[in-house]
């Protein structure tokens, strides 16, 4: 049951979901994977035995040393040390092998043997992904217990002692459950310890800025952002902005448009309109650019010239509230009162918010 509800997900996963998160081929070689995938091979083990320390994304960035081989001959050495004494005792071959091949197979997906990469020059190596392969590591080692439990068996002060062992092993990684569920029942903190383990990650950093952003602390979502931005730009390895890939194009899109929007709601709207016309140059065909440099430039007084980067904005997205709303604001401190009530017009038959604030007007007409 367990193998089909897995391979059902695994068919509906790959024939319904995007996979616009994965940057394929960066030019590293097989061989090179292969020893980045013995470096966390290593870390998975020591996290499988000792659980701690641990986060939601733990990033492996490319090696080449000639070490890194070595825990999969020492996995191959105690497989087969294991394997060897299972044969022997003829009693529980079928968990412990069975495990260790689920633990094998589980693990493969997540090697990065496969050119798979999260962000550029990181090897793909999430946790939270290696709950499958930590089924069959947990299903050999039990196997191995009971196995050990029926080799002492009628020598008490053993079993005694294996049995306090296992009850420790037990309450330690249930105290360490409930630790960890506290960092996940809190998103700000779950992200600051994030950011923590892997600072140099553009997407630690800017789930981190979301987070401030969420509790109201700007000031501190500013700071994410900016770190964000310097880290997706050196990521990305290009000498300007236009060389970016899509995809970083898109995400430094996201990034700008929280600073400048962060910018002015702290009325520091210098920096508000600089990040705009950052975003503009970046995306000239683009509404957001135009919306936030107008945006930035009406509240702070300046409206004239706020106004043709609005007007541009409204025609790009003129069932945008938001943009609809701050140009027809425009239009009424420059004293253009019709070109105000025709958007207001325009936007009533468009847009839900501005329909419903016309019935309600015009309802107070006729009480």
């Amino acid at each position: 049951p367990y193998i089909l509800c897995l391979g059902s997900y695994l068919f509906l996963r790959a024939s319904f979901l995007v996979r616009a998160d994965f940057i394929a081929g960066v030019g590293s070689g097989f061989w090179i994977r292969f020893l980045t995938f013995g470096k966390g091979l290593w870390i998975y083990l020591g996290l499988a035995l000792f659980p701690l320390h641990l986060h939601f994304y733990r990033s492996l960035e490319l090696f080449s040393h000639y070490w890194h081989p070595l825990p999969f001959l020492g996995l191959c050495g105690c497989a087969g040390f294991l394997l060897r004494a299972v044969k022997r005792s003829g009693r529980i071959s079928s968990p412990v092998t069975v495990g260790f091949g689920w633990f094998i197979i589980g693990l493969l997906p997540f090697s990065g043997i496969s050119p798979i990469y999260l962000e550029r020059n990181f090897l793909y190596w999430a946790e939270h992904f290696m709950y499958l392969p930590l089924a069959g590591l947990g299903m050999a080692l039990a196997g191995l217990f009971f196995g050990c439990l029926d080799a002492i068996h009628g020598r008490r002060l053993l079993r005694i002692t294996a049995g306090i062992c296992s009850i420790i092993i037990t309450l330690s990684l249930g105290l360490l459950t409930v630790r960890q569920n506290g960092f996940w029942s809190d998103e700000l903190v779950f992200f600051e310890r994030m950011t923590d383990y892997e600072p140099d990650l553009f997407r630690t950093t800017g789930l981190l800025g979301i987070a401030y952003l969420k509790r109201g602390r700007l000031e501190d979502a500013i700071r994410a952002d900016i770190r964000a931005r310097g880290i997706l730009l050196f990521q990305s390895g290009v000498a300007t902005e236009e060389e970016m890939g899509r995809m970083d194009r898109y995400m430094l899109r996201v990034i700008l448009w929280r600073l400048s929007q962060c910018y002015r709601v702290l009325h520091q709207y210098e920096p508000a309109g600089e990040t705009a016309r950052e975003l503009l140059e970046l995306f000239p065909e683009g509404y957001e650019g135009k919306y936030l440099l107008g945006q930035a430039l009406s509240e702070s007084g300046d409206d004239e010239e706020a106004l043709p980067y609005l007007e541009a904005a409204y025609r790009l997205r003129p069932d945008d509230f938001e943009v609809a709303r701050t140009l027809i604001l425009c239009y009424q401190a420059l004293g253009e009162f019709e070109r105000s009530r025709q958007v207001w017009s325009e936007a009533a038959t468009r847009i839900p918010a501005f329909r419903q604030a016309r019935e309600i007007l015009r309802k107070r007409k006729e009480e």
